[in-house]
């Protein structure tokens, strides 16, 4: 998590000075302008990309766990007919189902 935030912080950075650049209608034309442009959108930038970053985070953990959430109650569901069937002893049954459970 630290390295996509640190990289979501930079590329924030780096949108902030170019959109500041875009602003003004040119690239800093010295080293001082373009220092001063740097430290100008250093703040607002990394700020915008550490929250961004962070949301899209949280989203893709939240889709993912639904989705093994899911898979794993269709394996319990099919461990069970298979069960319910005779295909599956009560041992292989219980020791499939701890094994499904502990991922949870």
């Amino acid at each position: 998590m630290a390295g996509k935030l640190l990289a979501g912080a930079l590329i924030g950075w780096l949108i902030a000075f170019f959109s500041i650049c875009a602003i003004a209608g040119e690239m800093p034309g010295d080293s001082a302008g373009m220092r001063i442009t740097l430290f100008l959108s250093l703040a607002p930038g990394v700020i915008i990309g550490i929250i961004v970053t962070y949301i899209i985070n949280r989203f893709s953990q939240h889709s993912v766990s639904e989705e093994e959430d899911h898979l794993l109650e269709n394996r319990l569901e099919k461990l069970k007919s298979l069960f319910d069937q005779g295909i599956i002893t009560q041992e292989e049954f219980n020791e499939q189902k701890q094994k499904i459970l502990e991922r949870m």
